[in-house]
């Protein structure tokens, strides 16, 4: 039997020695931590097995790698303030931004980094919130949300979304009122996920290029992934597009949402980071190999992007690929 929202909470508030206080009166449940990670308060309010919405409010005390497993759910965070990374990918996450995600019993993986705050305010919807509530009045099953929640690109800025994630947030009802209110939220942040994510479509249909156009793209990025070693100059790339520069420049960025130059930056420091983990080049030689002869500002771009200096990169993903091999 598939663990409950409830149980799945009450099991990780429990292992990491979360003790319960009160809640001043606030629908849902309050607890604080002191732990050798974390300090701060946490707050869940659980619809039965529909939906949960929490709150973070912690410091945090020294670097950690969570990797824990997620029941079956789509979710919302909102992180007010945070400095931490998703794993795999060791993509940044940002504060003040929506991130969006789907779990099938996947682990969820991020590392928090020493001395930072972690601010968030998130919501979690069950499969079952949509068999009983949503598709037999609406028509609109979990599976066609799991698509809106995959294909949708850009949530991290949705200024309605914030406003709503704060006034959940910034809630402090109780009872009937309380319940109400936040099944109402929860409503209203699919709505608005489904909103957005149309007028996104619809954006892309607009700005999609030529079916020419994407050919000559794809050959400047096919170059590009072959070429990351060497000075790459912008005439060179409108030759090999058979563009203008500025008709390059133009496409390149309606194509793949940013511009020439933070496209390839982006591509040398990922190349980076798999030769900082699959080699035991020196840092000077992997700056080379991908493009800088300069080896500050190749260290200055890494750290830009990444968070870490490229020996800080090395050591500290090293550690933890021993840490998850051990669990």
């Amino acid at each position: 039997m598939q663990q409950s929202l409830q149980q799945f909470y009450q099991s990780c508030l429990d292992k990491n020695h979360f003790v319960a206080v009160p809640t001043n009166q606030k629908e849902g449940n309050g607890y604080a931590v002191n732990s050798q990670y974390f300090e701060g308060d946490y707050w869940y309010y659980c619809h039965r097995n529909l939906f949960s919405i929490c709150t973070h409010d912690f410091t945090v005390k020294e670097d950690v790698f969570i990797n824990q497993k997620q029941p079956s759910y789509l979710s919302i965070y909102y992180y007010q303030t945070v400095e931490a990374y998703f794993y795999p990918a060791h993509s940044p996450i940002e504060s003040n931004s929506i991130y969006c995600n789907v779990s099938d019993n996947e682990a969820y993986q991020v590392h928090f980094k020493k001395g930072s705050q972690l601010k968030s305010i998130s919501m979690y919807i069950t499969p079952v919130y949509f068999e009983q509530f949503i598709q037999p009045h609406y028509d609109f099953s979990y599976e066609e949300s799991v698509e809106v929640f995959r294909r949708v690109k850009n949530p991290s800025r949705w200024s309605d979304l914030i406003t709503l994630m704060l006034k959940i947030g910034n809630y402090q009802g109780a009872g009937v009122a309380a319940r109400l209110f936040y099944e109402g939220m929860v409503a209203e942040a699919l709505a608005l996920m489904i909103t957005n994510h149309h007028a996104e479509q619809k954006y892309q249909r607009k700005a999609r290029c030529s079916r020419d156009d994407e050919k000559m793209l794809e050959r400047v990025v096919h170059y590009i992934d072959g070429h990351l070693h060497e000075h790459l100059r912008l005439s060179q790339l409108a030759a090999i597009a058979c563009m203008g520069v500025t008709s390059l420049k133009v496409k390149f960025k309606k194509r793949y949402e940013c511009t020439i130059t933070s496209f390839i930056q982006k591509k040398r420091i990922s190349y980076a980071q798999k030769l900082l983990l699959t080699t035991d080049l020196l840092i000077g030689q992997i700056a080379v190999m991908v493009g800088y002869h300069n080896a500050s500002r190749f260290t200055e771009l890494f750290r830009k992007h990444t968070g870490f200096l490229p020996s800080e990169y090395r050591e500290t993903n090293q550690s933890m690929s021993n840490d998850i091999g051990e669990q």
